[in-house]
């Protein structure tokens, strides 16, 4: 009885410390809550306003590059220095209207200088053609693009006849003696606006509002009307009329200030009878700001934290119940066990094995009566019985190796496109993946130009497509995949739509810096074939660049034409300055492309055991359509697999075309 008295003073002293630490740790809590709430709040608004500009400027960048390009086309620059020409109008007329499909809004339009004309074609009606004048308030954006002299400019107003506000895209239109007019598209952005205050929920609200605070767009049609129609002597509404004080007000000047000089800032502001936390970023493109604003009354409250407490006060009464259990367990039972022990010890049966149970002075004696035992045991032990114990060991030592590189397996898989991703980016694909161990070194990549997670819903987005075949098998060739294709992802995200050379460059680069001192002088493994892709669904083109890994091209008479890249592998050292990058940019209508590791080649078979070769799998891919797996097998037959085998079959269903 007397170790049982032991254990609930135990237990009433263990719960005192954990009510008393429970208190204090719950006002921390508090406290900590209140700090955590506020910093939650001013990240979310601030995150709000940065994801809503994020999604403003994504499609003017788009917009602007390709308004660019139009403003640049031969087609349209010659029509535009000879008007009159019917052959030179005709041409340019259907330039314009490759343009109008691929825009946004499907609208273009293009003003000549030389006879003032402004050509506008709408996405849902004909043609209208105008004429430009000076005296026409209307037209005043013009002679201000032109006295500016800025390739690009944006310009942002609101259609009050429409219900809807556009970012008008300007591009200056050179000839050889300067600008003979400007072309470009406008975006509408009314619908963008209502699907960002739509994402951020109930809670939020956002709107863009010139640099003096006049509002410019928001869900509230009725502002935008009366802002569009006030004129040089009305006032507009401002975001500074929807505060509810003075000091509302500043703070909001302050964050006006803060945003002009390229800071996210945020405060805590009454807006409309409401507190909520208001964060402003500027959108440089339009010269606008970006204001996005959380109702804090529906945001986090303490209140919501009330089921933590109670869990924190459960946990205390829980912890008091292990310990008891702990106690019987651990303290109790053994104590009980040595005691009865040694009271068969005092009988004279040395059979008994006591557990060991610590280093006081119970353990000691536990230790000595099953070191007696033990002395014994030694003489009848089995020695067979040994090595099989051994055995076992070195087999569960294998297994959990081998069972590790199987979930690395997992982990490779992973970082790959899945079909039903490679399904809705190719559409028809054929795709052949054989490593020579559990893991390897073939990588297939695959980004979308413009999707900030890399990943697109729009079938017709820009991508990037490579397969990759690191040196070094197994394990080895596996990290360097991984690492490959983690810097092919960082530099991919940034890069935009950069061209395949450059991103080529940059990953050697890269891969030089990764590796440095890991080379071919360590012994280490460094270098790589790549064959690196953007497609460009929308245009029906498709930009190659590669090292070591041609790009096979079945023309639609039947043709296999060989596309090659830099013949040099991409490596993390070179002895001798390599070839640069180029690329190579094709039409895709009628074509299918092929990217393959040299493991397919280099394969041995057939009735003389040699290499598959070129000939061979030239001979496969103008069927269009290889079944990969089975000729591999068939011709491979019972030799071993050298190498990894990754095979790739795709096409781009895009509009015909001729090689630019």
């Amino acid at each position: 009885m007397g170790i049982r008295r032991l254990t609930v003073q135990f237990l009433l002293i263990v719960f005192a410390l954990l009510a008393a630490v429970t208190a204090v740790s719950t006002v921390t809590l508090l406290v900590q809550l209140r700090s955590i709430v506020d910093d939650v709040g001013r990240r979310y608004a601030v995150e709000r306003a940065e994801a809503a500009a994020s999604r403003i400027t994504g499609p003017l960048q788009r917009e602007a590059a390709l308004a660019g390009k139009l403003a640049g086309s031969p087609v349209v620059v010659r029509w535009m220095r000879d008007e009159q020409n019917d052959e030179y109008r005709r041409l340019a007329f259907e330039e314009l209207a490759s343009y109008q499909r691929a825009f946004v809004d499907a609208n273009y339009f293009v003003a000549v200088d030389a006879s003032k004309t402004y050509y506008n074609q709408p996405a849902d009606g004909p043609l209208v053609v105008t004429h430009l004048s000076r005296e026409n308030a209307g037209d005043a954006w013009y002679y201000a693009t032109l006295a500016a002299g800025a390739e690009l400019s944006f310009n942002l107003d609101y259609n009050p006849t429409l219900d809807r506000s556009m970012v008008w895209i300007n591009c200056l239109v050179q000839g050889p003696d300067g600008p003979i007019g400007v072309a470009g598209t406008g975006l509408e952005i009314t619908d963008l606006i209502s699907r960002i205050v739509t994402a951020g929920g109930e809670e939020t609200r956002a709107m863009l509002v010139d640099l003096s605070g006049a509002i410019i767009a928001d869900q509230d049609v009725t502002v935008m009307e009366r802002n569009a129609r006030a004129g040089a002597g009305s006032r507009k509404i401002t975001v500074y009329d929807r505060a509810d004080s003075g000091d509302d007000r500043r703070a909001l000047q302050r964050l006006r200030d803060d945003a002009v000089a390229g800071l996210s800032a945020v405060d805590v502001v009454d807006l409309d009878g409401h507190s909520s936390l208001v964060a402003m970023t500027a959108v440089r493109e339009i010269d606008a700001l970006l204001v996005a604003s959380v109702n804090t009354d529906s945001f986090i409250s303490l209140s919501d934290f009330g089921g933590l407490f109670l869990l924190l006060v459960v946990s205390v009464l829980v912890a008091v119940a292990i310990l008891a259990i702990i106690m019987e367990r651990l303290v109790l039972r053994p104590l009980e066990i040595v005691t009865e022990s040694a009271r068969e010890i005092a009988r004279g049966n040395y059979e008994l094995t006591v557990p060991e149970i610590g280093k006081h002075e119970m353990g000691r004696l536990a230790g000595a009566f099953n070191r007696m035992a033990a002395e014994i045991s030694r003489h009848t032990s089995n020695l067979e019985g040994l090595v099989a114990e051994r055995t076992q060991a070195l087999t569960e030592a294998n297994n959990k190796v081998t069972e590790s590189i199987r979930y690395a397996r997992l982990i490779q898989d992973g970082v790959m496109p899945t079909e039903a991703i490679l399904a809705d980016r190719l559409g028809d694909f054929a795709l052949f993946h054989r490593q020579r161990d559990i893991v390897g070194g073939d990588l297939l990549f695959l980004r979308d130009v413009s999707a900030p997670d890399g990943t697109s819903s729009d079938p017709s987005a820009a991508f990037f497509l490579a397969v990759i075949d690191c040196e070094g098998h197994g394990v080895s060739g596996a990290l360097m995949t991984m690492m490959v294709d983690s810097l092919l992802r960082q530099i991919t995200a940034r890069a935009g739509r950069q061209t395949p050379a450059a991103i080529l460059n940059e990953l050697e680069h890269a891969l030089a810096d990764t590796l440095i001192g890991h080379g071919e002088g360590a012994g280490g493994v460094s270098g790589l074939d790549i064959g690196l892709c953007l497609c460009s669904p929308a245009d029906g083109r498709l930009v190659y660049s590669g090292a070591a890994m041609p790009l096979f091209v079945r023309e639609p008479d039947g043709s296999v034409k060989t596309v090659n890249g830099r013949k040099r592998a991409m490596r993390s050292a070179h002895r001798h300055r390599p070839a640069p990058f180029e690329n190579q940019d094709m039409h895709t209508a009628g074509r299918r492309f092929f990217l393959i590791t040299d493991g397919f080649e280099d394969q041995a078979g057939g009735p003389e055991g040699r290499a598959f070769g070129t000939s061979r799998l030239k001979a496969l891919l103008a069927d269009g359509t290889p079944h990969w797996q089975s000729v591999f097998d068939e011709y491979r037959g019972e030799e071993p697999q050298r190498d990894d085998v990754l095979a790739l079959a795709f096409t781009l269903h895009e509009k015909d075309g001729d090689d630019g």
